[in-house]
């Protein structure tokens, strides 16, 4: 086959993305450097835009954006945090102030610090009357009446400590990060006194820079310049610190969703990254683009996780899936099928990158396994973080339970759906959406806009995930030719229409791979189409497939 190259290097053997689905919104007003983003009651995503002296609201419900002006000229909108009755509050950076809009009117209301040059930096809510604020110049913190608009500071002990990150905990007490030049310190504010404590992290110069609270009431922060994560108990007020896994990662905004998982980005390495407490394993999502710039990360009411995209001017989300998904179309769950190729993402996986040289499939790689109900997976790559592997044909039940394991040490256990089949056709860019691998059924070109299909013609769509096949094959084995077929015949429309199917089963020669060949309808317009294809009661991700004009060879 022609395409094996591509296909091996897209689709089996490479490494892939990370499992999330990351989408992003491109803010009205260009260069709008969006510093910093919270999430209200309501859904809506609030951005301070820097950049464009702006503070912005995002509905997703209705995907508009409507963007706010402060009275106050060149002020510099830099932190944002929800307040009472989702009022939404605002540090204007260059001007000086705190800022408050009114979610309902969208009206904005300023109240100037008393000291000049104070630079207001990250604003929080306590839940209670009070927004406190750092002030990064002034080495204070402010706290600000929500019901009189009076604002009273308080002088942190260490000179120029350059105040960042504020949070509160359950008694209102105000916890703080302090990333002045060599500062190596977190601060506590008692809410009733007003009195400061201080605590030195175990790294010298480590740079703390943003922190947030846990069910427990631990303080998370990222400890930006030595590339960790820590955890303060105030109870015991001992530390303990966590590396970070990007090379030069940079760990900047942080933030414990519902279930108490620890997300943060790392700014130098431009990854999203998600921190289990309890096994200490470390998730990695690259962010889409070069470059993202995020100096802060919220959590919504459904652990989704938005952050702005400065760097592109963005408002960017990311959507977790599974930890087993699809190696094609990376969605998760309703289920893994038999004989289809799935990504393990981990922490720890295997010791070493390996990838299998000879059919069939080893089931062992670096000492590193995959079983599903007991059943050993044929491994076509591993790594410290990721694994492709097949999931057997024996797969029964309605469940399975996928456990990975190095020598006999049990790394990682999750339960999946079993179901009869779960489409996903491979991309070219390997997250699941965009051009689908799909190739001219005559020579097995790739189809692409400057070699586009015509309708009419046949095609071949490239897909893991359709099920058993008849005859069987053997699981980690190549597919035979000629080839094996899918008992049940899959559907499939390009551009909304019904592609008629002259086959569908196992592309010979390879393992887990699944081949459907159609014609192109006729009539299908020209352009990027969407293609989609249902087996089963199940559909697949969406791709696009680039369709000619009439009469273009």
């Amino acid at each position: 086959m022609k395409l094996r190259g591509v296909l091996l290097a897209l689709a089996l053997w490479g490494r892939l993305a990370a499992q999330g689905t990351f989408s992003e919104w491109t803010i009205p007003t260009p260069n709008s450097q969006p510093h910093c983003v919270v999430s209200d009651s309501r859904g809506r995503i609030w951005y301070a835009a820097i950049g464009a002296n702006q503070v912005g609201v995002y509905d997703p419900a209705t995907d508009q954006f409507r963007e706010l002006r402060p009275p106050t000229s060149n002020s510099g909108p830099h932190g944002i945090a929800v307040g009472p009755g989702d009022t939404i509050w605002f540090t204007e950076q260059r001007g000086n102030r705190i800022g408050r809009v009114n979610p309902d009117t969208f009206e904005i209301t300023e109240y100037p610090l008393a000291n000049a040059g104070s630079s207001p930096h990250t604003p929080i809510w306590d839940g209670r009357n009070s927004i406190w604020f750092t002030e990064q110049n002034g080495n204070r913190i402010g706290r600000l009446d929500v019901t009189s608009g009076q604002i009273e500071e308080f002088t942190i002990p260490t000179a120029n400590s350059g105040p960042y990150g504020i949070i509160t905990d359950r008694e209102g007490n105000a916890w703080f990060c302090s990333f002045g030049a060599g500062s190596n310190r977190i601060g506590r504010v008692d809410a009733r006194t007003g009195q400061i404590t201080e605590y030195s992290t175990p790294t010298a110069n480590s740079g703390p820079r943003r922190p947030w609270i846990d069910s427990r009431g631990r303080i998370w922060i990222t400890l930006n310049r030595v590339n960790k994560i820590a955890v303060f108990d105030p109870a015991t007020e001992r530390f303990r610190e966590f590396d970070s896994p990007g090379r030069n990662g940079q760990p900047y905004g942080i933030v414990v969703d519902r279930n108490d998982q620890v997300w943060y980005n790392e700014f130098g390495a431009n990854n999203m990254v998600r921190f289990d407490p309890i096994s200490e394993r470390f998730t990695v999502f690259p962010f889409p683009g070069a470059n993202a710039q995020v100096r802060i990360v919220a959590v919504d009411a459904q652990d989704r996780v938005w952050y702005g995209n400065n760097g592109s001017s963005r408002i960017g989300l990311l959507q977790p899936v599974g930890t087993v998904v699809s190696a094609a179309s990376f969605q998760g769950p309703p289920g893994v099928a038999p004989g289809a190729i799935v990504a393990l993402f981990g922490m720890n996986l295997a010791r070493a990158t390996r990838s299998a040289q000879a059919l069939p499939l080893p089931s062992s790689l670096e000492d590193t396994t995959v079983r599903f109900n007991d059943t050993p997976a044929p491994l076509f790559f591993v790594s410290g973080s990721q694994i492709n592997a097949q999931a057997p044909f024996e797969l029964s039940g309605e469940t399975a339970r996928v456990e990975v394991r190095r020598a006999s040490a049990l790394i990682m256990t999750q339960t999946v759906p079993v179901v009869a089949s779960a489409p996903g056709i491979f991309t070219v860019n390997q997250q699941g959406s965009g051009a689908g691998i799909i190739v001219h059924a005559q020579d097995f070109r790739l189809v692409t806009e400057s070699a586009p299909a015509q309708a009419g013609e046949f095609i071949a769509i490239f897909l893991s995930g359709l099920g058993r096949l008849e005859p069987a094959v053997a699981s980690g084995a190549a597919a035979p030719s000629p080839p094996a077929r899918t008992p049940a015949q899959p559907q499939v429309t390009i551009a909304g229409r019904p592609a008629t199917v002259s086959f569908s089963g196992a592309a010979p020669g390879f393992v887990g791979l699944n081949q459907i060949n159609v014609q192109v309808p006729a009539g299908t317009p020209a352009g990027a189409q969407p293609l989609q294809v249902s087996i089963d009661g199940r559909s697949s991700n969406t791709v696009t497939l680039a369709v000619g004009p009439p009469g273009l060879e």
